[in-house]
């Protein structure tokens, strides 16, 4: 009796469970590594929003933690005379919170920049008052596309938004891979481990350092939520310690990060076209594929 074998290929769109990481490219980035020369303001501190405890910080929330406070360990290592402080802001992923977090994340004069919020329905109550206070975020994993229709300047998107990523996920299946059928899973709580599974295959260092101070691998955003965190302290390394000043380097400033290069538009989305990556499911082995486009 003959048997079939099956592939599966998954997807996943940012935000529910799968196999996708946005934006991934194969250029590497340690923390910035230049002289702070005559040193920065005591006290500067870059703080990081999102959910820390709660049922959203297991598959997300801590990720991004772990990345922002390993690139500032790094930083501070690199630049001894230029401290920088992490603040982490614990909204339990919950909209409701959010405003009150936000107000007084925006209260302490010493948080120039902010990694975060981690979710799109907590940023829509956040960001308008990051915003009114003029202090810079790049969120890791908000990817709701109205987001970045609201005028807000101080708004910074470090992967495609669901709008990106749906049309290049359906483009694959039907001209690549040419599905007369296509199931699509969300379990509803668990997202993917693509990002993790991409860094652990392509970048030594960045998974050594992570599992050394975490004793655990990066997962999905850990690397978004790093570049993110290293672009504001590659600004403050170039002298920029305020909001503002911080605001506009990001703004203004292409970074070379270990997943791509960050450069934005004016309204916060990332300029060029992102990269989705595939990966196929074969029994319990997860391999990459390559670009979806």
């Amino acid at each position: 009796m003959r048997h079939r074998s099956r592939l599966f290929v998954s997807f996943a769109l940012l935000g529910i469970a799968g196999l996708v990481a946005v934006g991934c490219g194969s250029s590497s980035k340690k923390a910035a590594s230049s002289s702070s020369g005559g040193g920065c303001p005591s006290g500067i501190t870059v703080g990081f929003f999102g959910a820390l405890t709660g049922n959203n910080s297991p598959q997300l929330g801590i990720n991004e933690a772990n990345g922002v406070q390993l690139a500032i360990d790094q930083f501070n290592s690199a630049h001894p005379n230029c401290h920088v402080s992490y603040k982490p802001f614990d909204s339990q992923g919950d909209p409701a919170q959010a405003p009150a977090l936000a107000t007084t994340a925006i209260n302490d004069k010493n948080v120039v920049a902010i990694v975060g919020p981690a979710f799109s329905g907590e940023s829509k109550q956040a960001n308008p008052i990051f915003n009114q206070a003029g202090l810079p975020i790049i969120t890791a994993s908000a990817t709701n596309p109205s987001l970045s229709t609201n005028g807000w300047t101080i708004f910074h998107r470090a992967v495609a938004n669901d709008d990106a990523q749906g049309p290049a996920v359906a483009s694959y299946m039907l001209d690549t891979l040419h599905v007369k059928k296509a199931a699509v899973i969300d379990d509803a709580s668990e997202y993917g481990k693509g990002l993790a599974d991409i860094v652990r295959q392509k970048l030594q260092a960045f998974v050594n350092a992570y599992k050394a101070k975490f004793n655990t691998n990066p997962a999905l955003y850990s690397g978004e939520a790093y570049d993110a965190a290293n672009q504001i302290l590659a600004g403050i390394a170039a002298g920029k310690t305020t909001r503002s000043e911080l605001n506009t380097y990001i703004s203004t400033t292409p970074y070379k990060g270990l997943l791509k290069t960050y450069a934005y538009q004016p309204n916060g989305e990332l300029k060029g076209t992102p990269v989705i990556l595939v990966h196929k499911v074969v029994g319990d082995k997860i391999t990459l594929v390559g670009p979806a486009t």
